[in-house]
């Protein structure tokens, strides 16, 4: 039997959120929000094999990101899943931050610990 679960995140940025799942190799459909078949109101699905995964907006503004999925169904460990999703997103941030702020990608790894390290260095 179906149950979907919904998951609060503290993700706020569509389009980072966005890139991040590519990364991760999901695929994104798109949902238009107005359109009635949208029960769920979701603003977007994102698809790795048989992990699916709904996005929507909540909170005031709709400013941040819940996950709706049925983790029991797709047999995927939701931790796991989640931590992947905030690793890559946190990574895509900083980097997009960096670059906006005039820094420059000096090193961007994974150390032995599983532990991301990036260097940044301001241009100019």
């Amino acid at each position: 039997m179906s149950h979907i679960t919904k998951v609060k995140t503290h993700l706020k940025d569509g389009v980072i959120l966005r890139r991040a799942l590519k990364k991760l190799g999901y695929q994104i459909q798109e949902y238009d929000l107005t359109a009635s078949r949208n029960e769920k109101g979701l603003e977007f699905l994102a698809r790795k094999g048989k992990v699916s995964i709904g996005f929507k907006g909540s909170g005031e503004n709709k400013s941040v990101y819940e996950m709706l999925a049925d983790w029991e169904d797709m047999r995927a460990n939701c931790e796991d899943v989640i931590h992947a999703i905030y690793q890559v997103y946190s990574q895509e941030k900083i980097m997009d931050l960096g670059r906006v702020k005039g820094y420059s990608l000096i090193k961007n790894r994974m150390n032995e610990k599983g532990q991301i390290e990036i260097v940044l260095r301001k241009v100019g």
